[in-house]
């Protein structure tokens, strides 16, 4: 029994070949090169969740001739689909504070012919070394993991327009300052991560606060439509703010 639990392991983290795929989004024609097992399991095939939101994404969101700031670009999958969705006419800012992720999104971001600025650091309120779980896609963290470099999303960019925002639940502690600090922005689009203390309807009133308008992804239904305060969450999802 060990032996045959050791050869599977084996099997699906040791004989993992790296590949690249055209990748079946509605809107853009572009590859994505599979680096990693974890890389399969997330994007081949895509979430049926996520590839409604990238297509949804890519017929409402106004990306050609915007700056855009993707936060958390892991392997650079939305990164890929910002600048093929604005046909390489976009300010791309890229942020991560894995090094591999940097890379990997460099790589597929050049697979395509397409540009972006790529900055190793991790999203926060202050210009500061944090810590971050040593993950792929790992989170802030008080204590234990490896020590990154913390940066303001208004030093990065101080006048993005788009910002997408995948940090792992840190976007309570960051996003109402950066409202104040980023007022060009007319699209945020933003995974939400609920738990018992962080209340994504909190998070949806700050964004009416400032005037926008939300949608977000219902993953019970795999819809996307308008937002509405109150709703209970169970798992997390996106929401898009627009002006």
């Amino acid at each position: 029994m060990f032996k045959k639990i050791k050869n599977g392991i084996r099997r699906r983290y040791f004989d993992f070949q790296p590949y690249k795929k055209k990748m079946d989004i509605k809107g853009i024609d572009a590859w994505f090169f599979y680096a990693t097992e974890q890389a399969r399991e997330w994007y081949d095939p895509l979430k049926p969740y996520a590839l409604l939101e990238y297509e949804w994404v890519l017929r409402n969101v106004r990306l050609q001739g915007q700056r855009i700031a993707d936060c958390g670009s892991h392997h650079g999958q939305y990164s890929v689909v910002f600048a093929a969705g604005a046909k390489g006419d976009c300010q791309l800012l890229a942020v991560d504070p894995m090094p591999m992720n940097c890379t990997l999104t460099e790589v597929n971001l050049l697979l395509n012919g397409l540009h972006g600025r790529i900055e190793q650091c991790a999203i926060t309120t202050k210009e500061t070394d944090i810590r971050f779980s040593n993950q792929s896609n790992g989170f802030i963290s008080e204590s234990g993991g490896m020590v990154v470099k913390g940066r303001k999303l208004s030093a990065l960019m101080p006048d993005a327009q788009v910002v997408k925002l995948d940090i792992e639940g840190h976007e309570f502690a960051m996003l109402q300052q950066a409202l104040d600090e980023l007022p060009s922005v007319h699209t945020w689009i933003i995974e939400v991560h609920p738990t018992a203390t962080d209340d994504p309807n909190k998070l949806a009133q700050w964004l009416l606060d400032k005037g926008y308008r939300l949608d977000w992804v219902n993953r019970e239904k795999n819809i996307v439509e308008p937002y509405q305060m109150g709703t209970k969450w169970a798992i997390h999802t996106t929401i898009f703010a627009r002006k």
